[in-house]
């Protein structure tokens, strides 16, 4: 598969994600490799639903890079995570962005609210840790 556009996803979208779906068992889509950043971005957990990340911060954020070969495909995760060109940045839940990785400039979903102090803060930097902890806590 030709190299179009990779993606980094640090939540749902990830292995184990509840949204992971989108990626699997697509012959247009391929993992690449985990990653762990650098700690300059912040992990955020909005309602224990999905998780948001802020450009600037000191966590560092486990991500898995895939590389997408399909505009179809680039189309439904910019929907899912309510993200879309045409739209006045204000509206969008998301905005996109491309950051250095270790294997390669990919693009990445950063949260775009006001107040991201309404968030919970995740320290650890991984979303599939911290959803499975908070599972495991509120089954007791």
């Amino acid at each position: 598969m030709e190299s179009k556009s990779l993606y980094a996803v640090y939540g749902t979208l990830r292995k184990k994600g509840s949204n992971h779906r989108y990626l699997d068992n697509n012959p247009n889509v391929k993992f690449v490799g985990s990653i762990t950043t650098d700690p300059i971005f912040n992990l955020k957990s909005v309602s224990d639903a999905f998780p948001a990340l802020l450009k600037k911060g000191n966590t560092s954020v486990v991500m898995e890079i895939y590389n997408v070969d399909s505009a179809q495909v680039e189309t439904s995760l910019d929907r899912l995570e309510g993200y879309s060109l045409d739209a006045p940045a204000e509206l969008n839940y998301y905005q996109k962005d491309i950051i250095d990785t270790p294997l390669g400039p990919a693009y990445v979903y950063f949260w775009n609210e006001k107040n991201p102090s309404k968030l919970s803060n995740i320290t650890s930097g991984d979303w599939i840790d911290y959803i499975t902890a908070k599972t495991k806590e509120n089954e007791k």
